[in-house]
């Protein structure tokens, strides 16, 4: 190990930790009969000669492969710059120094942080019995230390137990920012990086997201805390994590699964700690200062605490100082909390005295002849109210059998104004025969034969299916921008697999579970890491009878039903693009998270038609009103609205639309199609088409489905245009 200067001036003590790029060693100096101590991290690149020969066998010269890493050297270097700008805080393990130098083999760089030597949260943890108020001011040091994160516009990314530290002092600071970065003022989703048990859905499922990722880490740090070390749905001591145990528990957590109360602390600071570790990022706390302000109430009783408004010190930062197993953490999670919470008999006596006061007062307002239910008031749930959870809501994967009973359907409200349902139905219904895939096209004909279109370069071919019966389908859908699965509906509402794509799974074990099924959507693990972690895919079946039933598969091949879907009653539609399906309700509401109710954040939107979910981001979501009109919870100011969005939302007499990322194409009630956003290969070309009676748009096109039945493509190849329109229509003109 080289160290350069900081080599020559210290002396290495012992190894603290070992990491995927580097280690740490407490390193000392004794200067005019004084010993000082720091902490130093050492951060190799290449991190092994493997990775070296690895390049070498793809054919690169030594000075490609120098500048490779090179340019990793450099992007680790961002840590300084970080670590520079947030110097001096004291809730940001602090900078001393650095040296960067080429290896002397010529190939690759060594960089050495100096820090000051703290002790690891863990480690402190097993020797000091955290108290309620402990952690309550861990949360605190952690936001003060976010909110200067905040002022320099900087967000950390990996926000876990392992990253934070402890003074001698008894101050929480954090560190570790090799993969924090500036939050640019336009966000269009920044890379997936952190750890997986403290990571945001918004990050995992790679959406975009702003500076309320830490907040959700820190919130699930502090859970972790209050909860014997394990993060949500994982079981409970002293039974063993198991490697299927962490699947779950992230799935679950990325479903939107309300996530359960923590074996210990008080119920107020749990709620602070629910609040702020949300599955979506408006119902969490809007900056550190708010959660800060929470978590002082706590403390002080719940006395309402207002932060100052001054400008938090600039800091400095620290790098990991150890890659921390957490298993290391169960000791001092089984001693983390002792409950500070006054006596429950208390409570019970001042929420008693309570009902009965409140119980007067409404007597005596009935007595005066106020009616409540004529107050405006309705028996809907009402935004911030909540059922509460006992146990575990979780889709365990246990058998069902298809629900074959009618359900009772619930009147729809009657639209105000203009009402296109008739033609928001029609075209629902004629886009679902055909599917855009990931270089190709599919549809069903006249006759209800499935058939396959392949795209190579500018020619277009017919490729016919390989099935038994390719006859009597209603319904064709492509999951994963076309490169996934692909389904096929037939009348009597049974699903055959047309093609299985690229895709591991075993789809067809679904298929006993698919009966009476109206429309059938999928989703997988969007990558290799993610599959690593959530190694299933989920097949959601719409049946004709409105009930919903939802399918996992394992990497094993086995498939179950999981029965979190079953209460969903009533769908008219749903839509699957993320890990999370939404449904439309016979009522024009939304369904969400497995549970019979209106979703809060959708309670204000009323005679929806029709629902989308964008490929990119489940967050995002576009509801067609009855009336033609586009809403969204977009907000206005967004990445979104540089693309065009604020315009659609303002289009009138749409009967339907499709996304694919920031793009948005629709068709209007005369047929002609509006398209606006991600025009990189031409999609928003379809704008201007007239005589349409769907749209789709997916990838890297868009098509269109005429009144006449024929197709049009969008591209921006014009030679694949003419050889789609040349071999998909002269196929139907052939058709008998």
């Amino acid at each position: 190990m080289k160290t350069g200067d900081i080599r020559d001036n210290w002396t290495i003590e012992e190894l603290l930790g070992e990491g995927t790029f580097g280690q740490v060693y407490k390193i000392s100096r004794v200067e005019m009969g004084n010993k000082y101590y720091s902490a130093l991290k050492v951060i190799n690149i290449p991190k092994n000669s493997g990775e070296y020969y690895a390049l070498k066998n793809q054919g690169m010269t030594d000075a490609e492969i120098d500048r490779y890493f090179r340019d990793v050297a450099e992007d680790f270097t961002t840590e300084l710059k970080v670590m520079n700008e947030l110097k001096g805080h004291s809730n940001i393990v602090s900078y001393e120094d650095h040296h960067i130098e080429k290896n002397p083999d010529g190939i690759g760089w060594t960089i050495c942080i100096r820090m000051e030597l703290l002790t690891p949260l863990y480690k402190y943890a097993e020797e000091n019995q955290l108290r309620e108020k402990d952690i309550i001011k861990l949360g605190v040091d952690m936001c003060e230390a976010l909110s200067a994160c905040r002022k320099k516009n900087i967000i950390h990314r990996d926000i876990k137990p392992a990253n934070i530290f402890v003074s001698r002092f008894g101050d929480f600071k954090l560190g570790d920012f090799g993969i924090a970065r500036k939050l640019e003022k336009t966000q269009s989703g920044l890379s997936k990086k952190g750890t997986y048990a403290y990571m945001a859905p918004e990050v995992y499922l790679g959406k975009p997201y702003n500076h309320t990722v830490d907040i959700c880490s820190l919130g699930l740090v502090l859970y972790s805390m209050l909860n014997n070390g394990r993060t949500p749905f994982l079981p409970e001591p002293p039974k063993p994590i198991r490697y299927s145990d962490n699947e779950m528990a992230l799935m679950k957590r990325l479903n939107g699964e309300p996530v359960p109360m923590p074996a210990n602390g008080s119920a107020e600071l749990a709620a602070v700690v629910l609040r702020a570790c949300a599955f979506d990022p408006r119902d969490r706390y809007r900056s550190p200062q708010e959660m800060e302000e929470a978590l002082l109430a706590v403390l002080n009783g719940g006395a309402t605490v207002k932060k100052s408004d001054s400008v938090p010190q600039d800091y400095n930062d620290q790098t990991e100082q150890a890659t921390v197993d957490m298993s290391k953490t169960k000791t001092a999670a089984q001693t983390a909390v002792k409950n500070d919470t006054p006596k429950k008999s208390n409570k019970k006596l001042i929420v008693a005295l309570l009902c009965v006061i409140l119980a007067l007062l409404i007597a005596l307002l009935a007595v005066v002849g106020i009616d409540f239910n004529k107050s405006g008031e309705s028996d809907a749930p009402q935004p911030g109210v909540t059922e509460k959870i006992t146990g575990s809501t979780a889709p365990e994967p246990t058998t069902a059998e298809p629900s074959t009973a009618e359900p009772a359907t619930e009147e729809p409200t009657e639209p105000k104004g203009v009402d296109l349902t008739k033609e928001i139905d029609a075209a629902s219904k004629q886009e679902k025969t055909f599917s855009i895939l990931e270089n190709g096209f599919a549809y069903i004909d006249k006759n209800g034969t499935a058939r396959r279109f392949e795209f190579k370069s500018s020619s277009v071919k017919e490729v016919p299916y390989d099935i038994e019966d390719n006859k009597d389908f209603a319904a064709i859908e492509y999951t994963k921008d076309g490169n996934g699965v692909g389904f096929g509906i037939k009348k009597d509402g049974s699903v055959v697999i047309l093609s299985k794509g690229k895709s591991k799974y075993k789809y067809e074990n679904a298929l006993p579970f698919l009966e009476n099924i109206a429309d059938v959507i999928s989703y997988e693990p969007p990558s290799e890491a993610a599959a690593e972690l959530f190694d299933y895919a989920l097949v959601c079946g719409l049946r004709k009878n409105g009930t919903v039933v939802m399918v996992a598969i394992n990497n094993k091949g086995v498939a179950k039903s999981l029965k979190y879907y079953e209460p969903w009653k009533d769908i008219k539609s749903i839509s699957f693009k993320q890990i999370s399906p939404i449904g439309l309700k016979s009522d024009r509401t939304l369904i969400k998270s497995g549970k019979n109710q209106k979703i809060e954040q959708y309670q204000n939107y009323t005679d929806i038609a029709a629902i989308n979910q964008s490929h990119i981001s489940e967050m995002f979501e576009v509801m067609l009103k009855r009336d033609g009109t586009l809403v969204s919870d977009v907000e206005e100011g967004s990445f979104w609205y540089k693309d065009g969005w604020d315009k659609a939302m303002k289009w009138t007499d749409v009967v339907g639309f499709d996304m694919s990322g920031s793009r948005i194409v629709v068709l209007k009630k005369d047929g002609t199609v509006l398209a606006v956003g991600d025009n990189t290969n031409g999609q928003c070309n379809a704008s201007g088409w007239k005589n349409m009676a769907a749209v789709q748009t997916r990838g890297k096109y868009s098509v269109g489905k005429k009144t006449d039945g024929t197709f049009a493509i969008a591209t921006s190849n014009s030679k694949l245009v003419k050889s789609f329109e040349e071999a998909v229509n002269n196929s139907k003109k052939r058709e008998k």
